[in-house]
C-alpha cells in the first residue's frame, strides 16, 4: 500500500516537473521569438536603447559657436530627419531642406532625409546632448572622453534583449 502511494507521488512529481519545464521553455521560446525596433545608443562605455521613434541631438557648432539641432524619427530602415534647427547660416548648414517658420530666433529646416544609422563624435567643448523623447536633455559628454564616439541605430531587440539592455533615460 504504501510503496503504491509512493509511486502515485513520484508520477504526480515527475508530471507536475515535466508541465513546468514545458512552461518555461514555451516562455523562452517566445521570448526570443518576440521581437521589437528600438533606437540603441552605443558607446565604449554606454550601451542603452529608446523604446519611442523620436529623439534628438544637439550641440554648438564648432565654426559659428552657436546652437544646431537635429530631430529623429525612427523608421524601418534606419532614422528620418525630420528637422533641423541652427541659429545662422554658415559652414555645414542643410540647402535643401523647407524652411518652416519660427518664433525663437532659430532656422527651422523640415528635412525629411533617410540615415541608416548615426555615427556621431561627441565632445565636451561643443556640449554634445541628446535629447530624449520626454524632452529631457542627456548630456552624454559629461560620461565621455574628447572625441568619443556615439553609434545610433535601429535594432530589433527581442524580449531577453530588452530585460537585458537598459533605458537611456536612466543614464
Amino acid at each position: 500500500m504504501m510503496s503504491k502511494l509512493r509511486s502515485n507521488y513520484s508520477q504526480k512529481s515527475l508530471l507536475i516537473v515535466g508541465l513546468i519545464f514545458c512552461i518555461a521553455l514555451l516562455l523562452l521560446l517566445i521570448g526570443s521569438v518576440y521581437s521589437k525596433n528600438f533606437t540603441v545608443i552605443q558607446t565604449s562605455i554606454i550601451h542603452c536603447k529608446i523604446a519611442q521613434p523620436y529623439f534628438g541631438l544637439s550641440w554648438i557648432h564648432s565654426v559659428d559657436k552657436t546652437p544646431w539641432l537635429e530631430y529623429y524619427e525612427r523608421q524601418d530602415q534606419g532614422f528620418l530627419l525630420t528637422e533641423t534647427k541652427f541659429k545662422t547660416f554658415g559652414a555645414g548648414v542643410p540647402h535643401d531642406g523647407e524652411v518652416l517658420e519660427s518664433q525663437d530666433s532659430m532656422i527651422h529646416y523640415r528635412m525629411n532625409q533617410m540615415i541608416p544609422e548615426i555615427n556621431w563624435i561627441i565632445d565636451k567643448d561643443v556640449s554634445s546632448t541628446i535629447i530624449l523623447p520626454d524632452n529631457r536633455l542627456w548630456k552624454i559628454y559629461n560620461n565621455h572622453e574628447h572625441f568619443s564616439e556615439v553609434q545610433i541605430r535601429n535594432q530589433l531587440l527581442n524580449f531577453w534583449q530588452r530585460l537585458l539592455i537598459r533605458n537611456c533615460h536612466e543614464s
